[in-house]
């Protein structure tokens, strides 16, 4: 069975604000192909995927470029993508937020502030454990005052 999306032409009058969201939910949700069980947008993966690529070879190229004392090839494609690389990625993370702000502001605060705020917060633990432990030692003011 094939699936296709019908698209209504443009209309003649002017759309009221609810039926121009509609109107342009429909066009991106209407592809040729099939889409995935979760109705991703495979371009809007890619792309993003592209992104944070660029965000890593960033951090990896100047990490080790400081600790090797010198500078590759990779630094040239890092100083290219300084530019595009971060405003790329917020462009395309809200692009469709439309999908996430029709749904339960609990549902919302749950998955994308507090699920993330607690990887942070895991991570800088993790991180302050690592860089800073065996100086901070078992003085629980010291590891209270990393944090601030």
């Amino acid at each position: 069975m094939s699936q296709t999306a019908t698209v209504s032409p443009p209309s003649s009058r002017p759309l009221s604000r609810p039926e121009a969201w509609r109107e342009l939910r429909t066009r991106f949700r209407a592809t040729p192909a099939a889409q995935p069980a979760e109705d991703r947008v495979v371009w809007f993966d890619y792309a993003k995927g592209i992104c944070i690529t660029l965000v890593v070879m960033m951090h990896s190229t100047l990490g080790v470029g400081d600790a090797m004392g010198g500078e590759g090839f990779m630094h040239e494609v890092v100083a290219f993508a300084r530019p595009f690389r971060m405003p790329d990625f917020f462009l395309l993370s809200g692009l469709f937020l439309f999908r996430m702000i029709d749904r339960d502001w609990r549902t919302y605060l749950d998955r994308k502030v507090v699920h993330f705020g607690y990887f942070y917060l895991l991570w800088l633990v993790i991180l302050t454990v690592v860089k800073h432990g065996a100086e901070l030692g078992s003085d629980p003011n010291a590891w209270a005052a990393s944090f601030t």
